[in-house]
């Protein structure tokens, strides 16, 4: 079988095969449409074969746009259905006065089964091709484009139809106490969906139920129907008309109303992890307890030789400051009567070592602590799932010598620190942090000058 052979020299020169890997299109609601001979399941190929992609040529000099691949009434591609398969599409040749189409099976068919292919030439226009398949087994079907001995390119068809969709990535959701509604958010990868279904239970691995159907090109959706202080499982899907992607991995909402405020009133929800009850979002307070201010500092040369309490915002841009709270160096951590709201306190080392054993040790808390994704961490975000609630973000770090960038690059997205406070270690130049990476899945505990610009994390007195 000649488009069989072609296969094989293909694929002993090395040649770059571009495969196509839109799922096939299946069910009642599947449309027939004609095309030249025969009707049977359209099928489109999901981008364009470009000479150019075969790794030689000139982008948009020859190529093929398949517009519709038929077969017997009924069939799919790549099955063990006999008949006649017919291929038509449109094609541009500007490098070659003449090539041959050629459109075969690419699996395991009774040899002699004959081949049609059609010979275009310069310019542009519109051609069919088929292939009869009298019995045998399954494969690939192949549509080539040749010169001569020039072997343009080559594609093959595996269960192709675009009408699959692309599934949502990234799904994420917060609560808002305050309004009592869940919040949700994900990344559309497909540009072909006309909608999205939104499902919710209250056990992780069934029980899904659909609460909403929400428009193409939409990345968002607010629940307003639960109940506070109830676990929630949530899942999306892309729709395409009656077809569905895979799902978003789930993602589990706890509507908490519990919250603490700082002396700005900014308000900050709590979690028990073992026995310690932890603020899950970096603080935010530019006073004291008592109503101090905390001294905001810019100036690089004045944070670096700074021995009282300061704060600032990463990079001095008080728009980090929603998300990822501010950076305090040790003093302000330190400071009587306090940083943190009344009832909390900045943990001590003691208690952050509590917090990382009871996560399974520095090797593995890192990971259980850090938010999922990469909304907020740079990519990788290594190991991180959050199992602990504590909802790590990469506030970053102001250096000692009161800049902002660490191995070359910006600390925000990539790190996070945060301090601890132990009286006994006041007359030190250094005292104890966390930090976590985006590179790794542990956490590193040790010491480092009192002058660094940490987040800070408070924990219940």
């Amino acid at each position: 079988m000649k488009t069989l052979a072609i296969f094989r020299v293909l694929l002993l020169t090395g040649l770059l095969l571009i495969v196509c890997s839109c799922s096939k299109e299946t069910g009642p609601n599947t449309n027939l449409q004609d095309c030249g001979k025969g009707s049977g399941y359209p099928v489109a190929f999901c981008n364009q074969v470009d000479h150019f992609e075969a790794g030689y040529g000139v982008k948009g000099q020859d190529l093929i746009i398949v517009t519709c691949l038929v077969g017997p009434s009924g069939a799919t591609v790549s099955n063990t259905t006999n008949g006649i398969y017919y291929c038509s599409g449109s094609y541009k040749l500007s490098t070659f006065e003449s090539a041959v189409i050629d459109f075969g099976w690419g699996g395991t068919v009774e040899i002699g089964t004959p081949t049609e292919s059609c010979t275009v030439t310069r310019g542009e226009g519109t051609f069919q091709v088929s292939v009869n398949k009298l019995n045998g087994g399954d494969g690939n079907m192949i549509l080539s484009m040749s010169s001569g001995s020039m072997w343009m390119f080559t594609t093959v068809i595996v269960n192709t139809n675009c009408n699959s969709v692309q599934s949502p990535t990234g799904l994420k959701g917060t609560y808002d106490p305050d309004l009592n509604k869940v919040l949700l958010v994900w990344n559309d990868n497909s540009i072909n969906e006309t909608g999205f279904e939104v499902q919710r239970s209250d056990t992780e691995n069934g029980g899904y139920l659909k609460i909403a159907d929400v428009a193409a090109n939409t990345t968002q959706y607010t629940d307003g129907s639960v109940e506070s202080g109830e676990i929630y499982y949530y899942r999306v899907y892309s729709k395409k008309g009656t077809f569905y992607s895979e799902y978003a991995a789930s993602v589990k909402v706890t509507a908490i109303n519990q919250f603490i405020k700082d002396i700005d009133n900014n308000r900050y929800p709590y979690i028990t992890i073992g026995n310690q009850v932890w603020m899950t979002e970096n603080l935010k307070t530019t006073r004291y307890r008592n109503g101090t201010p905390i001294p905001q500092i810019t100036s690089n040369t004045e944070w670096e030789n700074l021995k009282t309490g300061a704060r600032c915002a990463y990079n001095n841009d008080t728009t980090h400051v929603a998300i990822y709270g501010r950076l305090y160096n040790w003093y302000a951590a330190a400071g009587d009567p306090g940083l943190c709201p009344e009832g909390w306190h900045v943990p001590t080392e003691a208690e952050w070592k509590v917090l990382l054993n009871y996560l399974g040790g520095p090797g593995y808390a890192g990971g259980k602590m850090k938010e999922e994704g990469t909304s907020h961490w740079i990519s990788p975000n290594s190991g991180a799932n959050n199992k602990s609630g504590f909802t790590a973000l990469p506030g970053g770090w102001r250096t000692g010598a009161g800049t902002w960038l660490t191995n070359g690059q910006p600390s925000l997205g990539n790190y996070a620190g945060f301090w601890s406070f132990n009286p006994s270690a006041s007359p030190s130049a250094t005292a104890f942090d966390i930090t976590l990476s985006t590179f790794e899945s542990a956490a590193s505990a040790g010491y480092h000058n009192k002058t660094l610009g940490l987040s800070i994390r408070c924990v219940k007195d």
